[in-house]
């Protein structure tokens, strides 16, 4: 018998040899889809720290087929990918061991905790006086930021693919004969923008090492297990800023900008299927009153002990 994961691959493989969607994408854009997903197949687990996929079979489907696609465009080009595979940690690395030890000494947070991953004294500060530095969207195209903390939230680039872009017929220019037909442009994108800055605050629901190396600086976890301080820095942020329209917390949508429907890339609730991995979970705040930019917002909303554990690497 065929194993399954032989079987799905022998399909995915016949699946994109009937729709070469990636066609039209350059080298680089190429490596750059095959590295987000590489990044995403790969998790670090365990004590000793070590790669490995993800258990999670409906994971395995989605990034196994996605995975497969792009390696055989490759593979009728006769080329390989030039993405750098140093941004999946190795597990020799010393701060990756030490983050997948703690998780393991930890262990998993009950149901419906959401993980703050930062700096000790940073998140000291929110655990022992609830003080919070939050910020808005348009902060986090900053070129200072870690590559997997930067992220324009402003807008949502969607990538067309080759069997979908427009059929062109190209002709001579002085003798306008037909040269060649059914021709289609390298690429086409559609770009979604937000009207307004708006503020955010990002937790994960994700328990995970890698979180741990998604920036130099980060040491610590802060594991927060009750609603209640997300509830009172809500309350402060609506007191010190513009008029706010209501929005509850939410899961994230990751989604790819390749396969994505027009109905699965609403600001801000999506996010490009590269920083899957992270599972984040926000808070956002936006303004009544349409904004291009919005300042930093310091606020302290006093001890969230009770409610929250912090771990340290």
């Amino acid at each position: 018998m065929i194993p399954r994961m032989v079987r799905r691959f022998e399909r995915w493989v016949r699946e994109y040899d009937e729709r070469r969607f990636l066609s039209n994408f350059s080298h680089e854009h190429l490596s750059d889809r095959f590295r987000d997903i590489l990044t995403n197949c790969a998790s670090l687990r365990g004590v000793p720290a070590r790669l490995g996929t993800h258990e999670d079979d409906h994971r395995q489907g989605y990034w196994g087929r996605k995975f497969v696609h792009v390696d055989r465009e490759f593979q009728l080009r006769g080329t390989r990918p030039n993405a750098d595979e140093t941004e999946i940690p190795l597990p020799t690395d010393p701060k990756t061991q030490a983050a997948a030890r703690l998780c393991a000494r930890f262990g998993t947070p009950p149901a419906g905790s959401l993980i703050k991953y930062g700096e000790l004294r940073y998140l000291r500060e929110l655990l022992d006086h609830g003080r919070a530095l939050i910020r808005p969207a348009s902060y986090y195209s900053s070129t200072d930021l870690s590559q997997a903390i930067k992220d324009d939230e402003l807008q949502f680039e969607r990538i067309v693919p080759a069997d979908r872009l427009p059929s062109m017929t190209l002709r001579d220019g002085k003798t306008r004969a037909v040269k060649n037909t059914n021709m289609r442009p390298l690429s086409m994108s559609l770009i979604s923008r937000m009207e307004s800055d708006y503020y955010l605050y990002c937790l994960s629901s994700a328990w995970d090492p890698r979180l741990f190396l998604m920036d130099s600086r980060y040491d610590a976890a802060l594991v927060i297990h009750r609603p209640q301080p997300l509830l009172m820095l809500d309350a402060a942020v609506r007191e010190c800023g513009p008029e706010f329209h209501p929005f509850e917390p939410f899961e994230v949508d990751y989604v790819d900008p390749v396969e994505a429907r027009d109905d699965e890339c609403a600001l801000p609730v999506c996010k490009h299927f590269r920083y899957a991995y992270q599972e984040e979970v926000r808070t956002v705040w936006w303004p009544v009153t349409l904004s291009e930019s919005l300042p930093e917002l310091s606020i302290e909303v006093g001890p969230i002990g009770k409610w929250a554990t912090l771990v340290r690497l």
